[in-house]
């Protein structure tokens, strides 16, 4: 067990030092407050009076808050400013600070660096971080960032309205400016979009003050920095593109767009809220176009001509059948020119047609048959045929007689006899029955079965009585349902006449009783207009469209489809840019109509360049001006006394002028492009036209535009095109020629990127891509806990690297400088708590608030601990023991480190004990003579 000192029934727990400085105290006398805190003066020790007189005590209750009881005294407890625990006071926390019998070393306004504040936590005052933002002893321009550190910003806000704070709460931490793109404006420390702050807007100065709005609206200048929306006149669209007023598609009046109608002409319809297209009429009816009102057509015709005006009379274009046209009116036929006669011939029957022509009553003639004209086509069998000379509409006619004693049916005989291969012979019936009427009959009311009855009898009760008609035949009924007409069949059954039902041709009571292209209509079946056979057919297209027939008919005519007519427009919107709509055909606007000239006047300061386009005029190009030679100004038109004026060229159509002391002695005396010559500035000779310039009194090659080149004479690909000289030689460039013509490259194989100087976006060479520093392209084996695969792409190259890992939430390796440990946690009175690593460092926090000593403990001794573990902090923790160290049989051992591992058995340094491990922590070696692994000790 752990020896202990006993004093006024208060056992106080102590380590192994601590024993043994006590155990030697008592020989001497002394007390325990004498032991830890008098400081010794030659040999002797001195004991400092207490702040209270001396009073005897059982427990710290019985003495003063700042005292303790010890050894049955109340003792001060911060005696020479130090803590019940011996821990002089100094530093952070100079002060001894006690209250309820227990003391601690706290901190003051002045004790605690730049930074922090003594603060109350809990029970205790320590240095706590100050809050971000406060001065906190900070140098001037800094503040503190809340974790013990100061530095120039922590948020956006601490800088200026356009300004941000770059790496805030960190020392590189700074004020910067915000710089936005095209479309944004800078307001409380971020860039915001024009367009949200103004509708319409690409570029603004603030949320209210547009500079620059898109082609659909006027110009902000105009209207308060706003952006207005253009208006177009009646008829007219806006185009949003170019912001230009068109005009809307054929028939309509009101448009958002060339696909857009919104209203038509009186005599069209609005298509689908597309477009508008011409009403049609009814067969027989033609179309005013005045209020696009359908009207009657003149008598008898079917089709007649659309008129313009109310005043206009329609003309006839189709007649109604048995009528013709003849000018502009339908006239009635002649039998003839309908396919009839007026009279007919002897052997011909003249039937009415019921109808007459121009000429009378019109007659179909038809043959007479043989029966008609006394003759037969065919003699019955027993008769002999013979030519009658004469034909009729059936056929050659013929005279019959009859053969002598020949029968052909039972007729011809007896009653007892029938018809035997043309010859009368007897009847012959079995029993119950007797010949007559040319076959066997039952005797009446005598029957054994149905067989005995007539044909549409049965015997019942020995008696033949009548069948049903269904009974008769299992098709007869007595009625027809809906849709099927009733045929007699001549017989009758016991429940009345027979029939059958036959359907009823074209009734229908659903369209999938009818044909493919027909409907269901008061039950019969009608032909389908042609959008309802399919929605895509129609009889007519509108303009800019071709009809493809479809080989199907509808109730409303021939079905066609709809085919766009190649290059067809309405509008210009319907074109490529630089063209516009002409004829309902795209073709190329001019230079002018795109806002560019075809040639500039370098005499008068324009330089022409390219504008990468051409129109119908040829290549177009913008006009720039020239600026004025170095030291000229088209603002300078007059020099004052002893000066001279003098002019060098044109900008944008103004000379260029500067003057001149009037005589010279060197060049330096006068303008740039002049030079001295007998005491006077003279003109320096210069074709300025050829590509030449003046320049520090000196003619000079005129550099090439950008992209151009005098080298540049001819294109492998492409086209050359030349824009000046310079140097009395053509400035060219290779269009759309590739950078492979001109030795460079566009693109780069797989691994490789773009390098070297450029032309636009062509590059000299292809170099391998650079993984960043610390990444390589092969894929590393990361190996510890603490570190994963970290990958990179660069210009499609997979680079690698092994990174540490992040901790956890609320983890971390480092607070500032200071590596978070357990120690380092116990410093704050907390629980300290890892939780994986980062690299080669453990991810850990600090928590919670560990007990002061005064606070229950969870051990008295290491055997307290579970295996691996030590007691430690007065009793208040068991703790993981250092490798190599171990319990040592019973009671507390001694050496390197004490640990309850059993023996035999060392700490293996993460909470367990293990034979494998030696005292010390050293490692096993091999011992060849015994053939084991042994300690080397």
């Amino acid at each position: 067990m752990t020896p202990t000192i006993t004093s006024a029934k208060t056992t106080t727990y102590l380590d192994d030092s601590a024993s043994f400085v006590l155990a030697k105290s008592a020989k001497l006398g002394l007390g325990e407050d004498d032991i830890f805190s008098a400081p010794t003066i030659g040999g002797a020790h001195k004991v400092e009076a207490d702040k209270h007189a001396a009073t005897k005590c059982a427990k710290d209750a019985d003495c003063a808050a700042d005292q303790y009881c010890t050894m049955g005294m109340c003792k001060d407890l911060c005696a020479r400013n130090t803590t019940k625990k011996k821990v002089k006071c100094s530093g952070e926390t100079p002060v001894c600070t006690a209250d309820n019998h227990d003391s601690y070393c706290a901190c003051n306004d002045e004790s605690c660096g730049a930074a922090f504040s003594c603060k109350k936590v809990g029970s205790r005052y320590s240095c706590e971080p100050c809050g971000a933002g406060e001065k906190c002893g900070c140098p001037d321009g800094k503040v503190s960032n809340g974790a013990g550190k100061c530095v120039s910003c922590n948020f956006d806000n601490d800088c200026a309205d356009n300004e941000i704070c770059s790496n805030p709460k960190t020392e590189a931490a700074a004020c910067t400016a915000l710089t936005c793109p095209t479309g944004q404006y800078t307001a409380n420390h971020q860039c915001n979009s024009c367009a949200e702050a103004i509708t319409g807007c690409q570029a603004c100065t603030s949320k209210t003050n547009c500079t620059s709005c898109e082609k659909k609206y006027q110009n902000p200048a105009n209207n308060g920095g706003q952006c207005v929306m253009k208006t177009c006149g009646d008829g007219q669209y806006l185009n949003e593109e170019d912001g230009e007023c068109y005009p809307c598609s054929n028939g309509c009046t009101k448009c958002t767009s060339a696909t857009n109608c919104q209203s038509c002409q009186p005599a069209y319809t609005l298509i689908s809220g597309a477009y508008c297209e011409l009403n049609t009429c009814a067969d027989g009816q033609y179309l005013n176009m005045a209020d696009g009102q359908c009207y009657s057509c003149p008598a008898a015709c079917t089709m007649c001509s659309t008129v313009m005006t109310s005043e206009e009379v329609s003309a006839c274009t189709a007649c109604v059948d048995d009528y013709k046209l003849s000018g502009t009116q339908c006239v009635l036929k002649s039998c003839s020119e309908m396919g009839y006669a007026t009279s007919c011939g002897g052997n011909q029957n003249a039937v009415p047609a019921n109808k007459s022509g121009s000429d009378g009553a019109c007659y179909s003639c038809a043959q007479k048959s043989c029966s008609e004209l006394g003759y037969s086509t065919s003699c019955a069998a027993g008769y002999s045929s013979s030519p009658a000379g004469a034909s009729g509409s059936d056929g050659a006619c013929v005279t019959c007689s009859p053969i002598s004693g020949y029968c052909t049916s039972n007729s011809q005989c007896a009653d007892n006899q029938k018809c035997v291969s043309n010859s009368c012979t007897d009847v012959v019936c079995p029993a119950c029955q007797t010949a007559g009427n040319h076959t066997c009959v039952a005797v009446s009311g005598c029957c054994t079965s149905d067989s005995q009855c007539g044909a549409n009898q049965k015997c019942v009760n020995n008696g033949c009585v009548a069948k049903s008609c269904a009974e008769i035949n299992s098709g007869y009924k007595t009625s027809c349902s809906a849709g099927y007409t009733a045929n007699s069949t001549g017989v009758s059954g016991s429940d009345g006449a027979c029939v059958t039902c036959s359907a009823i041709s074209g009734y229908c009571t659903s369209d999938s009783q009818c044909g493919a292209n027909q409907k269901c209509v008061n039950n019969s079946c009608v032909l389908k207009s042609c959008s309802e056979i399919n929605s895509g057919y129609r009889t007519s297209c509108g303009a800019g469209y071709d009809p493809v027939s479809t080989g199907v008919s509808g109730s409303d005519g021939a079905c066609v489809t709809c085919s766009p007519i190649s290059g067809y427009c309405t509008s210009n919107s319907q074109c490529a840019d630089n063209q516009k709509c002409v004829n309902n055909r795209c073709v190329l606007k001019s230079c002018a109509e795109m806002g560019h000239q075809t040639n500039c006047n370098a005499s008068e300061g324009y330089t022409a360049v390219s504008a990468n386009v051409s129109g119908s005029d040829g290549a177009c190009y913008d006009c720039n001006i020239t600026a004025c030679p170095s030291g000229y100004s088209t603002s300078t038109t007059s020099c004052s006394g002893g000066y001279t004026l003098y002019t060098n060229g044109k900008s944008g159509g103004r000379a260029c002028g500067k003057c001149e002391k009037t005589g010279c002695t060197s060049d330096s005396d006068c303008a740039s492009d002049k030079k001295c010559s007998g005491n006077s500035c003279v003109a320096v000779p210069c074709d300025t036209s050829n590509g030449y310039t003046i320049s520090n009194h000196n003619c000079v090659a005129t550099a090439c535009p950008s992209g151009y080149s005098t080298f540049t004479t001819s294109c492998k690909n492409g086209t050359l095109e030349t824009s000046g000289k310079s140097g009395g030689r053509a400035c060219g460039k290779c269009e759309q020629a590739g950078c492979e013509a001109m030795g460079y490259y566009s693109s780069c194989p797989a691994g490789k990127v773009l390098a070297g100087s450029n032309i636009g976006d062509c590059y000299a060479r292809c170099d391998e891509v650079k993984c960043p520093s610390g990444y390589q392209k092969t894929q590393p084996s990361c190996s510890g806990d603490g570190y994963e695969l970290l990958t990179e792409t660069v210009s499609g190259v997979a680079c690698y690297k092994c990174g540490a890992k992040s901790c956890p939430a609320g983890y971390a390796t480092f607070n500032g400088g200071d590596r978070i440990t357990q120690s380092y946690c116990q410093g704050s009175n907390k629980y300290y708590e890892s939780n994986g690593y980062s690299g080669d460092y453990a991810c850990g926090k600090c928590y919670g608030q560990r007990p002061s000593s005064s606070s229950t403990r969870v051990c008295s001794s290491h055997a307290d601990c579970p295996s691996g573990y030590e007691c430690t902090g007065g009793g208040t923790e068991c703790r993981k023991c250092r490798i190599g160290s171990n319990l040592g049989g019973s009671g507390w051992s001694s050496g390197i480190g004490s640990c309850n591992c059993s023996v035999g058995t060392w700490s293996t340094g993460n909470g367990s004990c293990s034979s494998d491990v030696c005292r010390d922590g050293k490692a096993k070696q091999y011992n060849s003579r015994t053939g084991t692994w042994e300690c080397p000790y």
